[in-house]
């Protein structure tokens, strides 16, 4: 019995993805007990372990969708409070974005030895790890898209159905992406040539259905309104964040572009300290450009469908370059840039002249090294170069069970004796500026619903300290 060529043809589909899946599983796994971070990933760990006890959504401050959340939340409430959770959580989601990003470079430019050898880029550099849900979500929509532009000429429901699906999670997990999206999915379906409207309407009960269990859920706690009126107040607040940097700020007024300033261009040859991080923040403009040039000077639809995809995939560039330009943003941005790289060299290489495309190529193959390189010893990234110098065992409650470095390990350890010393499991507790993951390491509750303060909240609240110091003085 002999197997058809279609069979045979599938089977070799898979060897790459499989292959990646393998050797990431295997390479994460051998640091993925390595550090703690009370900041990043405690607020994950932290906000699922509330939730896990009652505590109502509407009444914590999260800073990402609820659903984000509630994965974890769910896996305390089958399997038992256990920090393990949490890294399977963020590095799961990692693999995943991985094989999104292979299939997304083969669906975009049909370049399946492109795509595996970009793929691995991100996957030895893998965006930092509590936020992994950013090219996780990014990539989702990015490959359930580019399926659209592979069938433009004909109807596809079930395509149709699968993007308004993975946009309804978008806004569940991170509003913004979800609209940014939204917009790419009716440009996509306006080019389509047949079954327009039933793409349109597949796509929009499909996102409704998705949608609907969790607002649900929200309703039956009370918040559901208070939710909706979140999903429905980002666009204003997306369009002040990226004027920010434009104007002036002004008391009281959101000033994105303070929270971390950017090196000067100089900075990539004047400050060899500050050159590695420069090249990676300011390079990508270039490909972003080169790309938008591209697509901006052909009109055949069939072409200009895939690149606004991979453009699309870019949706992260503002979070890195206009307010975070550090390496764990960079390294959230990559995922995207990925697919975007890829499309570039693609689409170079089969309109330019071979001395355009061959110095275009080398340079964007110059940067991803580069990113690798640099990626693989930085503790800010999902790299293992989280495990360098990390070799302390340090056990606390909730199954944190970790390698960390000598001097963390006694500051914690320090913290953890005093806090078990003068409180009792499930006791609510201040850890300011940003440190829930010492409430879940002790197995306490977070008294204020914000983790995170700084100087902004007297701004924008005025009468926040006092109140929190009438809390806090009440308990």
């Amino acid at each position: 019995m002999h197997s058809s060529p279609a069979l045979r043809q599938n089977w070799r589909a898979l060897i790459v993805p499989t292959a990646l899946a393998i050797a990431s599983v295997l390479y994460y796994a051998r640091y993925a007990n390595v550090g703690f971070n009370f900041a990043d990933d405690g607020n994950y760990a932290q906000i699922a372990f509330e939730l896990y006890l009652g505590r109502n959504p509407g009444d914590l401050a999260m800073n990402y969708g609820p659903l984000w959340f509630q994965i974890g939340a769910m896996l305390f409430q089958w399997f038992g409070v256990d920090f393990t959770f949490v890294r399977w959580i963020f590095y799961g989601a990692i693999t995943v974005t991985t094989l999104l990003i292979y299939s997304s470079i083969v669906m975009l430019t049909g370049q399946r030895r492109l795509a595996a050898v970009v793929a691995v880029v991100p996957a030895l550099v893998p965006a930092f790890p509590a936020t992994a849900f950013y090219g996780l979500c990014i990539m989702l929509n990015v490959a359930a898209q580019a399926r659209l532009t592979i069938r433009l000429d004909s109807e596809s429901r079930l395509d149709a159905a699968l993007a308004g699906a993975v946009l309804s999670l978008s806004f569940q997990l991170r509003p913004d992406f979800g609209y940014a999206f939204a917009i790419l999915l009716a440009v996509l379906i306006a080019l389509k040539t047949r079954g327009r409207g039933t793409t349109a309407v597949v796509a929009g009960l499909s996102f409704v259905v998705v949608m609907l269990p969790g607002l649900i859920a929200a309703a039956s706690k009370g918040f559901g309104l208070e939710l909706i009126g979140q999903y429905l107040a980002y666009p204003a607040l997306m369009l002040e964040y990226l004027t920010s940097p434009f104007r002036g700020g002004s008391p009281g007024a959101i000033d994105a572009s303070t929270l971390l300033p950017r090196q000067p261009l100089s900075a990539l040859w004047s400050n060899a300290e500050a050159t590695p991080l420069a090249w990676l923040v300011y390079t990508p403009v270039a490909g972003v450009a080169g790309l938008v040039v591209l697509t901006i000077g052909d009109r055949r639809r069939e072409v200009i469908a895939p690149r606004l995809v991979a453009l699309a995939a870019a949706a992260a560039f503002p979070h890195y370059f206009l307010f975070r330009p550090d390496m764990a943003h960079v390294a959230n941005f990559m995922p995207g840039y990925a697919v975007l790289a890829a499309t570039l060299t693609a689409s170079l290489w089969t309109q330019s002249s071979q001395v355009w495309r061959r110095i275009a190529a080398g340079a964007i193959a110059l940067h991803l090294a580069f990113y690798t390189w640099t990626g693989l010893t930085s503790r800010e990234t999902g790299s293992i170069g989280v495990a360098l110098g990390r070799d302390q065992p340090f056990r606390a409650g909730n199954g944190v069970d970790v390698l960390i470095g000598s001097d963390e390990a006694a500051l914690l350890s320090t913290i953890r004796d005093i806090i078990a010393a003068n409180s009792r499991d499930g006791d609510a507790i201040v850890c300011l500026p940003y440190c829930p993951g010492i409430a879940f390491m002790t197995g306490r509750r977070m008294l204020f619903p914000e983790f995170y303060v700084d100087e902004s909240f007297l701004a924008r609240k005025p009468d926040w300290l006092p109140r929190a110091i009438d809390v806090t003085r009440s308990q």
